[in-house]
């Protein structure tokens, strides 16, 4: 086990030494740093109320429970489901998944959190507090296509609706009958580029329409300009300003919605895009323009959907793209623009530009930035960048991490980081390569796809234990 990391060692004083302590199962229990790279750690691992030294000060306490998943971490109190239900599976039963984390409290400036999961054990849905929520999309191989970024949906109830905003912004009608007599619209606009993500509750008989509308006006569901169509069962349509858009086949879109299919509309520009679980399925012929609200409209007691969100400018919708190995080919940010993964090599083109540009990195360190200037890296122990050298200024910068790969000080080059793996900025995930891992939680926010169902635990990055990350 390592004991003390000192950062920047050619530093004859000052800077900073990483120190590490350790419970009797070699579970790390403590990260904390010292003003003094030559300096000596502590003889026994200092208190939270110890304040730190070094250039970018750190006291990260961690305990654990006695079959290894974390309780604490760093005064947030982890809470674990001994059954993961917020989401029934689509067979009608839950299978047993020990060890999620539901809840985490709040501490040491971050908001309270809760977490929903779908039937492989997998993060749908995450919410900070009360304003901001992510909302996770994964393909048929439970990789993560889509992340979408934002508030949950501030309601004003028309007629016969309820919000329950403690389940994952569950919306539902409280009335049966006929027609579209249940209903409610956002307080938020969505004035520019922005979008409005949601998960279906298959629940009663789930008919129920939601999209985009000008103004809350409307007298019936066909009045909404743009929207998706749950019309019973798992049909999807797709209406605009009270006419239907059909496939080239006629017919409904898809007739096999899941209660893990992330739906969203959003506004690029002034274009109008349908997606499911971040892939295009639909490019409206109309032009949007000016402000929207996201008004929604139910049939049937009981008809929900869940896990609103509104996106708006940088906080929208991230996708991903992977070849048939698994690997990550491609990222679309919420902004539209393109990163490809080719190897060694990296393909960037930005939303108005004529021209791509490329980055590349060269063995040894050396990295040919996206702008063309250059760059050295330096690596750690574990591959993480933890220096860079600008090579026309000869300016230095030390990445600081703590122990399970969260940026403490520095910058990412090019987004490369921790384990010299890419950190999507946008929903501060680390890809590592088959699963994204999310270091300011302490978690993956998927299972390994080799996983056992019956031995599921929601294990940090650690040893094969489960127990302390791999110092």
């Amino acid at each position: 086990m390592i004991t003390a990391i000192r950062q920047n060692p050619s530093a004859t004083a000052g800077d900073e030494k990483e120190c590490f302590y350790y419970d009797a199962r070699q579970r790390l229990t403590r990260g904390y740093t010292i003003g003094d790279v030559n300096g000596t750690c502590p003889t026994s691992a200092p208190s939270d109320a110890t304040t730190p030294g070094g250039a970018a000060p750190s006291n990260e306490g961690y305990t654990y429970a006695t079959r290894d998943i974390m309780t604490n971490n760093d005064g947030r109190a982890y809470t674990y489901a001994a059954n993961v239900s917020a989401l029934p599976c689509q067979s009608g039963t839950d299978d047993p998944k020990p060890n999620a984390v539901s809840e985490v409290s709040a501490g040491n400036g971050h908001a309270a959190e809760k977490f929903w999961y779908d039937c492989n054990g997998s993060m749908m849905a995450r919410t900070s507090g009360t304003t901001s929520r992510s909302s996770y999309a994964y393909d048929e191989n439970n990789r993560l296509i889509a992340v979408a970024e934002g508030d949950p949906v501030a309601w004003t109830n028309k007629i016969n609706t309820t919000v329950d905003s403690s389940t994952g912004d569950l919306i539902s009608g409280t009335i049966g009958g006929s027609s579209y007599d249940a209903g409610a619209s956002s307080t938020q606009t969505i004035s520019g580029d922005g979008a409005v993500s949601f998960r279906f509750r298959e629940r009663g008989t789930p008919r129920l329409v939601i999209g985009l509308n000008k103004v809350d006006n409307n007298t019936t569901y066909q009045e909404i300009d743009y929207m998706i169509h749950q019309n019973g069962g798992r049909d999807i349509y797709i209406y605009e300003h009270g006419s239907r858009k059909d496939p080239s086949g006629g017919g409904a879109w898809f007739y096999d919605a899941e209660e893990t299919d992330v739906f969203t509309i959003e506004r690029s520009s002034n274009r109008v895009l349908y997606l499911r679980n971040g892939k295009i399925f639909y490019e409206s012929a109309t032009t949007a323009a000016g402000s929207y609200v996201v008004d929604a409209s139910f049939v049937y007691t009981d008809t929900a959907l869940g896990d609103v969100i509104i996106s708006t400018g940088d906080s929208g919708v991230t996708r991903h793209v992977y070849d048939v190995a698994g690997q990550r080919v491609l990222r679309v940010e919420p902004d539209g623009s393109k990163t490809v993964y080719l190897g060694t090599t990296e393909l960037r083109w930005t939303p108005g530009s004529s021209s791509v540009q490329a980055a590349r990195s060269y063995p040894g360190g050396t990295r040919r930035e996206f702008d063309g200037s250059l760059t050295y890296t330096v690596a750690g122990h574990q591959a993480s960048v933890i220096a860079s050298v600008d090579a026309t200024t000869a300016a230095v910068t030390h990445n600081r991490y703590l122990p399970y790969g969260e940026l403490r000080g520095g910058t990412t080059v090019d987004d490369k980081g921790f384990l010299n793996q890419t950190h999507d900025n946008t929903s501060s995930l680390v890809y590592l390569n088959n699963r994204y891992h999310d270091p300011a939680r302490v978690m993956f926010v998927l299972v390994d796809p080799l996983f056992v169902k019956t031995e599921w635990l929601a294990v940090v990055l650690s040893h094969s234990g489960g127990a302390a990350p791999c110092l």
